[in-house]
């Protein structure tokens, strides 16, 4: 079981509040894991300012963090009008990636879960990857803690057979793009879920996610979405089941992102 130790974490980290809304919620009235992906984004990017390495600090530099990988493990799945409370904190570099964690529990201290992020400092324009040292601040360096005891795994794609055909497929609008121009991050993880349910897999209770986002997906683009599902391959230890996705663009083939989702069993 997931476990780590508040009291230790809350030397390092800052906390933020979020009441879970019905809009945030599936069928059984619990918080969707894209709107969990929301939370997390939204108290990085809170904690960032704070810390002096938000977008307000990087806009006139013309740089803006990039996400490239996420880990979500949650257990305890929260329901309507519970409260999320997240801790998070850096943890140092690793190569160009900047590291950032996540704890969740809920109004009464229980522990929900965890998460880890990997970051890039990009170029706002050309989107290509900076030396962190470009933001001259020793508060991206230094490695803080790490206490939730799972990283952000790469997801090696050729050890995976998916489906011959795509089983979902999206065409971007507008609504999906943010302010880096490219589909926000949390999309991915809803087509995720709706391609799951289109090819057939009943879902019992996700405890996770590990993500790897690949390369950007823009407006008028169309992803097209492929399975592979696996009992015995995963690096959640409390999974009874992963399922593999790999989103891929449509004209080249190439692929934009490759995500696995944790089960404790599919029905």
């Amino acid at each position: 079981m997931l476990s780590f130790n508040l009291e230790q974490i809350r030397k390092y980290s800052r906390q933020y509040e979020y009441g879970i809304r019905s809009t945030e919620t599936d069928l059984h009235d619990e918080l969707q894991l894209y709107s969990l992906m929301s939370m997390i984004q939204e108290a990085a990017s809170v904690d960032a300012e704070i810390c002096g390495l938000g977008a307000a600090q990087l806009d006139p530099k013309n740089l803006c963090w990039m996400l490239l990988r996420t880990s979500v493990r949650i257990p305890k799945i929260p329901k309507w009008q519970d409260k999320v409370l997240i801790d998070t904190w850096t943890n140092g570099v690793e190569r160009l990636f900047s590291i950032r964690e996540f704890a969740f529990t809920n109004q009464n201290g229980n522990v929900l879960g965890a998460a880890t992020t990997s970051w890039l400092v990009t170029d706002k324009n050309s989107h290509r990857p900076q030396k962190i040292s470009v933001l001259a601040d020793e508060r991206v360096d230094k490695k803080s803690l790490s206490a939730i005891g799972f990283s952000s795994p790469k997801i090696d794609e050729s050890k995976i057979t998916f489906s011959a055909v795509p089983v979902f497929s999206k065409e971007i609008g507008y609504s999906e793009i943010d302010r880096n121009m490219h589909v926000n991050n949390t999309r991915y993880v809803a087509w995720c879920l709706d391609a799951i349910g289109t090819a057939g897999f009943p879902t019992a209770k996700l405890i996770g996610i590990d993500i790897n986002y690949i390369s950007e997906v823009r407006i008028g683009e169309t992803i097209d979405l492929y399975v592979s599902k696996y009992s015995e391959f995963s690096t959640c230890e409390e999974a009874k089941d992963a399922i593999f996705i790999a989103g891929k663009h449509r004209d080249d083939k190439k692929t934009a992102f490759l995500a696995v989702l944790f089960w404790d069993g599919l029905l």
